[in-house]
């Protein structure tokens, strides 16, 4: 959901974790707080990108969308973000990248890259998962 809002213009962003008060939650539930700050890590590793102006553009979107994705340019390069907004469906989904033909995509995090073929590319999605691509 954070990168969802990310990529729609969101201006701040804060989290519950429906835990209450007077817990910790480092020792109540550590596998949330490890994501938490992974998550808070690639927000910051990518701090250009989201300061940069405007939203970018909204490349797939819609309301029968199931894979939502946005390109955008920034000084550390130009990025495609891509979330599976389904909680149970996995998919494979064909993202057309406007302006660019034919390349490479480098996808951040996850040591692998695609090759963009006639101004798309296709990669897979688990549910929820979220796709970080800059274009070589």
């Amino acid at each position: 959901m954070t990168y969802s809002a990310m990529m729609r213009g969101a201006k701040g962003l804060l989290w519950y974790t429906y835990k209450g008060y007077g817990q910790y939650l480092p020792e109540e539930a550590p596998e949330l707080w490890a994501a938490q700050k992974e998550l808070l890590a690639e927000l910051h590793d990518m701090e250009d990108f989201w300061m940069a102006r405007g939203y970018g553009k909204m490349i797939a979107d819609g309301e029968e969308a199931q894979v939502l994705a946005c390109m955008k340019k920034s000084s550390i390069g130009t990025f495609v973000i891509a979330v599976n907004t389904s909680k149970t469906e996995s998919i494979t989904q064909e993202l057309v990248l406007p302006g660019v033909k034919n390349g490479t995509l480098t996808v951040y995090n996850e040591d692998r890259s695609l090759s963009i073929s006639g101004g798309s590319f296709k990669d897979n999605f688990a549910p929820l998962d979220v796709h970080i691509y800059k274009i070589d």
